[in-house]
């Protein structure tokens, strides 16, 4: 591993065989990352990499916890994680990652950035509306809110054509 980037691993040296590298995912990553909607994280992610005929199975499990904005009320919500990303990295004459489950890195590369592919796996288990479970909202928000549906509830009602 690089000293300057804790997620840039020396590939070129990975022995044959298993080799394995366990990382922290914090709120700083997910920052450094650009993303400004998971406010806060502590998520474990495991890498196992086989090095097997010059080809590289790399094996993520990432167990843990996001800390999200609810959708609803804006109070901050958990979202736990808890999944895994295989992916095979092989050396070839140019970058090309067009193919599910396959990373293809120029062969003058000898290092590979894994933050991407941490990050991607990870944000990928949010859901695109993230709630608090029924009754677990901001009591006044949720409340705000019920009064405004049940205001546009009885303008359908008066606004429709009158007979």
């Amino acid at each position: 591993m690089s000293k300057s980037n804790p997620y840039k691993l020396n590939i070129a040296s990975i022995p044959s065989g298993v080799s394995e590298y366990d990382f922290m995912l914090t709120g700083d990553f997910f920052s450094h990352m650009g993303n400004s909607d998971i406010l806060d994280a502590d998520v474990a992610a495991h890498l196992s990499i086989t090095h097997k005929n010059e080809a590289y199975y790399c094996s993520f499990i990432l167990k843990g916890t996001l800390t999200l904005s609810c959708d609803r009320c804006l109070d901050p919500m958990s979202h736990q994680v808890d999944t895994c990303y295989d992916v095979t990295v092989k050396s070839g004459p140019e970058y090309d990652d067009s193919t599910e489950g396959l990373l293809v890195i120029p062969d003058n590369q000898a290092s590979l950035d894994v933050a991407d592919m941490m990050y991607d796996t990870a944000v990928l288990t949010i859901p695109m509306r993230h709630v608090h479970p029924d009754g677990e909202c901001n009591p006044a928000v949720a409340g705000l809110i019920d009064s405004a549906d049940d205001e546009s509830e009885s303008d359908e009602y008066t606004d429709g054509p009158q007979d």
